[in-house]
Protein backbone atom coordinates (compact mmCIF):
# COMPACT_ATOMS: atom_id res chain seq x y z
CA UNK A 1 0.00 0.00 0.00
CA UNK A 2 3.07 2.29 0.97
CA UNK A 3 4.64 1.81 -2.55
CA UNK A 4 0.99 2.73 -4.38
CA UNK A 5 0.64 5.43 -2.23
CA UNK A 6 4.49 7.02 -3.00
CA UNK A 7 3.22 6.56 -7.15
CA UNK A 8 0.41 7.98 -6.77
CA UNK A 9 2.21 11.22 -5.21
CA UNK A 10 4.77 10.67 -8.00
CA UNK A 11 1.75 11.04 -10.91
CA UNK A 12 2.20 7.15 -11.80
CA UNK A 13 -0.81 6.06 -10.85
CA UNK A 14 -4.57 6.91 -9.23
CA UNK A 15 -6.61 5.16 -6.66
CA UNK A 16 -10.57 5.85 -7.37
CA UNK A 17 -12.61 4.79 -4.54
CA UNK A 18 -16.33 4.09 -4.82
CA UNK A 19 -18.37 4.47 -1.38
CA UNK A 20 -21.61 5.39 -0.10
CA UNK A 21 -23.38 5.98 3.84
CA UNK A 22 -21.92 1.70 4.60
CA UNK A 23 -18.57 2.32 3.90
CA UNK A 24 -16.10 1.15 0.80
CA UNK A 25 -17.64 -0.57 -2.00
CA UNK A 26 -15.16 -1.02 -4.41
CA UNK A 27 -11.59 0.55 -6.27
CA UNK A 28 -9.49 0.71 -9.13
CA UNK A 29 -6.22 2.28 -9.90
CA UNK A 30 -5.30 3.57 -13.48
CA UNK A 31 -1.37 3.12 -13.89
CA UNK A 32 0.70 5.86 -16.20
CA UNK A 33 3.77 4.14 -15.86
CA UNK A 34 4.81 1.03 -14.27
CA UNK A 35 7.29 0.79 -11.23
CA UNK A 36 11.09 1.01 -11.59
CA UNK A 37 12.15 -2.51 -13.50
CA UNK A 38 8.53 -3.09 -14.41
CA UNK A 39 8.64 -1.41 -17.40
CA UNK A 40 6.09 -2.60 -20.03
CA UNK A 41 5.51 0.09 -22.94
CA UNK A 42 2.48 -2.25 -24.12
CA UNK A 43 0.55 -1.97 -20.93
CA UNK A 44 1.31 1.54 -19.62
CA UNK A 45 4.17 3.94 -20.93
CA UNK A 46 3.56 7.28 -19.33
CA UNK A 47 2.36 8.87 -22.01
CA UNK A 48 -1.07 7.64 -24.55
CA UNK A 49 -0.93 3.74 -22.55
CA UNK A 50 -2.24 2.52 -19.32
CA UNK A 51 -3.59 0.12 -17.25
CA UNK A 52 -6.47 -0.26 -14.96
CA UNK A 53 -5.22 -2.71 -12.11
CA UNK A 54 -6.33 -3.75 -8.54
CA UNK A 55 -10.56 -4.04 -9.49
CA UNK A 56 -12.06 -4.80 -6.58
CA UNK A 57 -15.54 -4.81 -5.47
CA UNK A 58 -16.82 -5.64 -1.49
CA UNK A 59 -18.43 -9.05 -1.19
CA UNK A 60 -22.23 -8.63 -2.33
CA UNK A 61 -21.84 -5.30 -3.97
CA UNK A 62 -23.61 -5.07 -7.10
CA UNK A 63 -21.61 -5.80 -10.30
CA UNK A 64 -22.97 -2.28 -11.63
CA UNK A 65 -20.16 -0.87 -8.99
CA UNK A 66 -17.46 -2.57 -10.81
CA UNK A 67 -18.74 -1.13 -14.14
CA UNK A 68 -18.95 2.22 -12.77
CA UNK A 69 -15.38 2.17 -11.49
CA UNK A 70 -14.19 1.33 -15.11
CA UNK A 71 -16.52 3.88 -16.40
CA UNK A 72 -14.61 6.34 -14.26
CA UNK A 73 -11.49 5.12 -15.11
CA UNK A 74 -12.07 5.82 -18.63
CA UNK A 75 -12.72 8.95 -18.00
CA UNK A 76 -9.85 10.22 -15.81
CA UNK A 77 -7.78 8.10 -18.95
CA UNK A 78 -9.45 10.06 -21.38
CA UNK A 79 -8.59 13.20 -19.60
CA UNK A 80 -5.12 12.49 -19.07
CA UNK A 81 -5.21 11.31 -23.33
CA UNK A 82 -4.95 7.83 -22.72
CA UNK A 83 -5.81 6.54 -25.91
CA UNK A 84 -5.58 3.10 -24.68
CA UNK A 85 -6.80 1.24 -21.60
CA UNK A 86 -5.48 -2.48 -20.87
CA UNK A 87 -6.42 -4.81 -17.95
CA UNK A 88 -4.64 -7.98 -16.45
CA UNK A 89 -6.28 -11.05 -16.01
CA UNK A 90 -5.55 -14.64 -14.40
CA UNK A 91 -6.42 -16.93 -17.62
CA UNK A 92 -8.07 -19.45 -15.03
CA UNK A 93 -10.52 -16.70 -14.15
CA UNK A 94 -13.44 -17.03 -16.41
CA UNK A 95 -15.76 -14.81 -14.97
CA UNK A 96 -13.48 -11.77 -14.52
CA UNK A 97 -12.32 -12.32 -18.20
CA UNK A 98 -16.44 -12.45 -19.33
CA UNK A 99 -16.78 -9.35 -17.31
CA UNK A 100 -13.31 -7.61 -19.31
CA UNK A 101 -14.91 -8.32 -22.35
CA UNK A 102 -18.04 -7.07 -21.49
CA UNK A 103 -16.59 -3.29 -20.77
CA UNK A 104 -15.19 -4.03 -24.07
CA UNK A 105 -11.63 -5.20 -23.92
CA UNK A 106 -10.00 -7.63 -25.97
CA UNK A 107 -6.91 -9.82 -25.52
CA UNK A 108 -3.86 -9.01 -27.42
CA UNK A 109 -0.60 -10.67 -25.28
CA UNK A 110 -0.59 -14.13 -22.79
CA UNK A 111 2.17 -14.22 -20.52
CA UNK A 112 3.41 -17.10 -18.45
CA UNK A 113 4.37 -16.81 -14.50
CA UNK A 114 5.79 -19.77 -12.55
CA UNK A 115 2.51 -20.77 -11.07
CA UNK A 116 0.11 -19.04 -13.99
CA UNK A 117 -0.51 -17.80 -17.07
CA UNK A 118 -1.72 -13.73 -17.30
CA UNK A 119 -3.61 -12.52 -20.23
CA UNK A 120 -3.71 -9.10 -21.33
CA UNK A 121 -6.59 -7.11 -22.52
CA UNK A 122 -6.85 -3.55 -23.91
CA UNK A 123 -9.38 -1.36 -25.55
CA UNK A 124 -9.31 2.35 -27.36
CA UNK A 125 -10.79 5.01 -24.88
CA UNK A 126 -12.83 7.04 -26.63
Amino acid sequence: MVKWLSEQRAGRRVILIAEDQSGLLGMVQLVFRLPLGYDDPEAANGMDVAMMEGLRVREGVPTEIGTELVGEVQRVAMKRNIKTLTFLLPMNNNRAIAQARSWGFEEFRIMAEPNKMLAFFRKSVD
